[in-house]
C-alpha cells in the first residue's frame, strides 16, 4: 500500500543500469540495502540519497566489511541475486561466498578461516544445520566463527 501511495506521489521505480544515467535527483533506497557501489555512483552522478535500509541489515554490512578487512573467507548463507545478500556480498569487494542452502555448505574450502554470516531472512534452523556441518569439517588449523545475523521479527513469523 505504501508503494502504492508513492507511485501516485511521482515514485518510479529503476534499477542499477537506469540508476546509472540519472544526475541531480533524489533516490530511495530500499529496505535491503545496497553495496558500496550504489553511493559512490551517487556521489559521482549528485544524486541524494534517501537511504530507508533497515537498520538491522546496516548493521550486518558494517560487522561483514569490518570482519572482510580483518581477513578470513567471508560465507553469507543466503539466496544468490537477492538485493540484500548483492549489498552483503558488496562490502567484500565480490569476495563472499554464498550458499543457499545446506547441500551448498559441502562445496566450502575447510582449510582456510570461515566466517558465517547470515541473510537477515533465512531459516534459523537450516542456519544452525550449517553451523553444525562447518564445524564437524573445519581444519584444526582453522578458525570458524558465526555470527547470528537472521532476524527475530522475521524468524518469529516462519
Amino acid at each position: 500500500m505504501e508503494c502504492e501511495r508513492l507511485k501516485q506521489m511521482g515514485l518510479i521505480t529503476i534499477n542499477h543500469d537506469e540508476m546509472a544515467h540519472l544526475h541531480n535527483v533524489k533516490v530511495l533506497l530500499r529496505a535491503h540495502g545496497e553495496p558500496p557501489e550504489t553511493y559512490d555512483l551517487a556521489r559521482r552522478n549528485n544524486i541524494e540519497i534517501i537511504d530507508a535500509t533497515c537498520p538491522v541489515v546496516l548493521q550486518l554490512q558494517k560487522r561483514i566489511k569490518a570482519q572482510y578487512e580483518a581477513g578470513g573467507s567471508i560465507v553469507i548463507f543466503g539466496k544468490k541475486g537477492h538485493a540484500e545478500v548483492l549489498g552483503l556480498v558488496g562490502q567484500t569487494d565480490g569476495r563472499a561466498v554464498v550458499i543457499e542452502q545446506f547441500d551448498d555448505v559441502r562445496r566450502l574450502d575447510f582449510q582456510h578461516d570461515i566466517f558465517l554470516f547470515s541473510q537477515t531472512t533465512k531459516s534459523l534452523d537450516e542456519f544452525h544445520r550449517i553451523i553444525e556441518y562447518i564445524q564437524q569439517h573445519i581444519s584444526p588449523t582453522a578458525t570458524f566463527k558465526s555470527f547470528d545475523t537472521i532476524c527475530r521479527s522475521v524468524a518469529n513469523r516462519m
